[in-house]
Protein backbone atom coordinates (compact mmCIF):
# COMPACT_ATOMS: atom_id res chain seq x y z
CA UNK A 1 0.00 0.00 0.00
CA UNK A 2 1.20 3.75 -0.73
CA UNK A 3 1.44 3.64 3.52
CA UNK A 4 3.90 1.53 3.43
CA UNK A 5 6.00 3.25 0.56
CA UNK A 6 6.47 5.95 2.80
CA UNK A 7 7.41 4.13 5.85
CA UNK A 8 10.35 2.78 3.46
CA UNK A 9 11.08 6.59 3.21
CA UNK A 10 11.68 6.94 6.93
CA UNK A 11 7.92 9.16 6.87
CA UNK A 12 5.72 8.93 10.02
CA UNK A 13 2.26 7.51 8.73
CA UNK A 14 -0.75 7.44 10.80
CA UNK A 15 -3.53 4.69 9.58
CA UNK A 16 -7.10 5.06 10.74
CA UNK A 17 -9.23 2.34 10.94
CA UNK A 18 -12.96 2.27 11.41
CA UNK A 19 -14.78 -0.72 10.63
CA UNK A 20 -11.88 -3.69 11.29
CA UNK A 21 -9.90 -3.28 14.27
CA UNK A 22 -8.57 -6.83 14.51
CA UNK A 23 -7.18 -6.25 9.93
CA UNK A 24 -4.44 -3.91 11.61
CA UNK A 25 -4.19 -4.73 14.82
CA UNK A 26 -2.08 -7.90 13.92
CA UNK A 27 0.59 -6.96 12.03
CA UNK A 28 3.97 -8.83 11.51
CA UNK A 29 7.54 -7.27 11.47
CA UNK A 30 10.81 -8.17 11.05
CA UNK A 31 14.15 -7.01 11.81
CA UNK A 32 14.22 -3.29 10.26
CA UNK A 33 10.62 -2.85 9.28
CA UNK A 34 9.22 -0.17 10.79
CA UNK A 35 6.14 -0.89 13.97
CA UNK A 36 4.02 1.21 16.26
CA UNK A 37 7.05 0.57 18.98
CA UNK A 38 9.37 2.49 16.53
CA UNK A 39 6.97 5.69 16.54
CA UNK A 40 6.87 5.76 12.94
CA UNK A 41 3.53 3.95 12.65
CA UNK A 42 0.63 5.14 14.38
CA UNK A 43 -2.44 2.56 13.89
CA UNK A 44 -6.35 3.75 14.73
CA UNK A 45 -8.36 1.43 14.64
CA UNK A 46 -12.01 2.03 16.05
CA UNK A 47 -11.25 5.25 14.70
CA UNK A 48 -13.67 7.71 11.84
CA UNK A 49 -12.19 10.37 9.73
CA UNK A 50 -15.17 13.21 10.26
CA UNK A 51 -13.88 15.68 8.25
CA UNK A 52 -10.42 17.67 6.64
CA UNK A 53 -9.49 21.01 5.63
CA UNK A 54 -6.24 21.83 3.62
CA UNK A 55 -4.50 24.67 4.79
CA UNK A 56 -1.04 25.86 1.85
CA UNK A 57 1.03 22.72 2.55
CA UNK A 58 -0.41 20.83 4.88
CA UNK A 59 -4.29 18.85 5.48
CA UNK A 60 -5.75 19.13 8.84
CA UNK A 61 -7.57 15.93 9.23
CA UNK A 62 -10.50 15.24 11.66
CA UNK A 63 -11.20 12.21 13.59
CA UNK A 64 -13.12 10.42 16.22
CA UNK A 65 -13.02 7.77 18.23
CA UNK A 66 -16.20 6.55 20.85
CA UNK A 67 -16.84 10.47 20.81
CA UNK A 68 -13.55 11.66 21.56
CA UNK A 69 -12.18 14.29 18.66
CA UNK A 70 -8.86 14.90 17.55
CA UNK A 71 -6.82 16.78 14.75
CA UNK A 72 -4.02 15.50 12.70
CA UNK A 73 -1.95 17.48 11.00
CA UNK A 74 -0.30 15.76 7.66
CA UNK A 75 1.56 16.60 4.44
CA UNK A 76 -0.67 13.87 2.47
CA UNK A 77 -3.59 12.22 3.01
CA UNK A 78 -4.72 8.66 1.11
CA UNK A 79 -8.22 8.01 1.54
CA UNK A 80 -9.30 4.12 0.84
CA UNK A 81 -12.84 3.56 1.51
CA UNK A 82 -14.34 0.44 1.11
CA UNK A 83 -15.91 -1.70 -1.38
CA UNK A 84 -19.35 -2.96 -1.62
CA UNK A 85 -20.66 -5.72 -3.68
CA UNK A 86 -22.08 -4.52 -7.04
CA UNK A 87 -24.05 -5.97 -9.47
CA UNK A 88 -24.70 -3.97 -12.01
CA UNK A 89 -26.78 -4.62 -14.66
CA UNK A 90 -28.46 -7.64 -12.82
CA UNK A 91 -32.09 -7.55 -11.08
CA UNK A 92 -31.28 -10.01 -8.09
CA UNK A 93 -35.16 -8.94 -6.97
CA UNK A 94 -36.96 -10.55 -10.97
CA UNK A 95 -34.34 -13.48 -11.16
CA UNK A 96 -35.53 -14.58 -6.48
CA UNK A 97 -31.46 -14.30 -6.01
CA UNK A 98 -31.01 -13.82 -2.49
CA UNK A 99 -28.88 -10.66 -1.12
CA UNK A 100 -27.59 -9.37 1.97
CA UNK A 101 -27.94 -5.96 3.37
CA UNK A 102 -24.97 -5.06 1.87
CA UNK A 103 -26.13 -6.09 -1.58
CA UNK A 104 -24.18 -9.06 -1.48
CA UNK A 105 -25.32 -12.19 -3.10
CA UNK A 106 -26.04 -14.83 0.10
CA UNK A 107 -24.02 -18.27 -0.65
CA UNK A 108 -23.16 -21.47 0.57
CA UNK A 109 -19.57 -23.10 1.17
CA UNK A 110 -19.58 -24.20 -2.34
CA UNK A 111 -20.58 -20.64 -3.83
CA UNK A 112 -24.23 -21.82 -4.43
CA UNK A 113 -26.72 -19.11 -4.47
CA UNK A 114 -30.66 -20.26 -3.16
CA UNK A 115 -31.44 -20.57 -7.12
CA UNK A 116 -30.19 -24.16 -8.95
CA UNK A 117 -26.93 -24.51 -11.16
CA UNK A 118 -26.05 -20.40 -10.14
CA UNK A 119 -22.88 -20.11 -8.43
CA UNK A 120 -21.57 -16.74 -7.35
CA UNK A 121 -17.72 -16.04 -6.46
CA UNK A 122 -15.33 -13.21 -5.89
CA UNK A 123 -16.43 -9.47 -4.90
CA UNK A 124 -20.56 -9.75 -5.35
CA UNK A 125 -20.65 -12.72 -2.84
CA UNK A 126 -18.80 -9.49 0.09
CA UNK A 127 -16.36 -10.28 2.47
CA UNK A 128 -12.34 -10.18 1.91
CA UNK A 129 -12.55 -8.43 -1.79
CA UNK A 130 -9.36 -9.54 -2.54
CA UNK A 131 -8.01 -11.58 -6.09
CA UNK A 132 -6.56 -14.37 -4.94
CA UNK A 133 -9.84 -14.84 -2.51
CA UNK A 134 -11.95 -14.84 -5.49
CA UNK A 135 -9.79 -17.16 -7.20
CA UNK A 136 -10.30 -20.00 -4.72
CA UNK A 137 -14.15 -19.26 -4.82
CA UNK A 138 -14.16 -19.68 -8.74
CA UNK A 139 -11.90 -23.48 -8.07
CA UNK A 140 -14.35 -24.29 -5.28
CA UNK A 141 -17.27 -23.21 -7.66
CA UNK A 142 -15.61 -25.24 -10.67
CA UNK A 143 -14.76 -28.39 -8.48
CA UNK A 144 -18.45 -28.69 -7.06
CA UNK A 145 -19.81 -28.29 -10.85
CA UNK A 146 -17.29 -30.91 -11.73
CA UNK A 147 -18.89 -33.18 -9.20
CA UNK A 148 -16.05 -32.97 -6.83
CA UNK A 149 -17.05 -32.72 -3.01
CA UNK A 150 -15.13 -29.13 -2.07
CA UNK A 151 -16.13 -26.65 -0.08
CA UNK A 152 -14.40 -22.75 0.94
CA UNK A 153 -12.08 -22.21 3.93
CA UNK A 154 -12.07 -18.69 4.01
CA UNK A 155 -9.53 -19.32 7.46
CA UNK A 156 -7.30 -20.32 4.83
CA UNK A 157 -7.41 -16.89 2.97
CA UNK A 158 -4.45 -14.54 3.90
CA UNK A 159 -5.62 -11.33 4.13
CA UNK A 160 -2.27 -9.79 3.16
CA UNK A 161 -0.74 -6.50 0.78
CA UNK A 162 2.54 -6.45 1.97
CA UNK A 163 5.05 -8.66 3.99
CA UNK A 164 5.52 -5.54 6.45
CA UNK A 165 1.82 -4.52 7.40
CA UNK A 166 -0.61 -8.03 7.19
CA UNK A 167 -2.23 -10.70 8.63
CA UNK A 168 0.01 -13.33 7.01
CA UNK A 169 2.26 -15.01 9.44
CA UNK A 170 4.03 -17.37 7.22
CA UNK A 171 7.83 -15.89 6.79
CA UNK A 172 8.54 -13.50 4.50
Amino acid sequence: SAGVVHLRRLAKVTVVESARPSCLATTTTSPGKPTPSSGRLDIRTGTKATGATVEESRVLVTIDKDGATEVLDADYVLVSVGRRPALHGVDAAALGLHVGPRGEVIVDDQMRTNLPNVFAIGDVVGGKLLAHKAEEEGVVAAEVIAGKPAHMHYDSIPGWSTPGLSGDRRPH
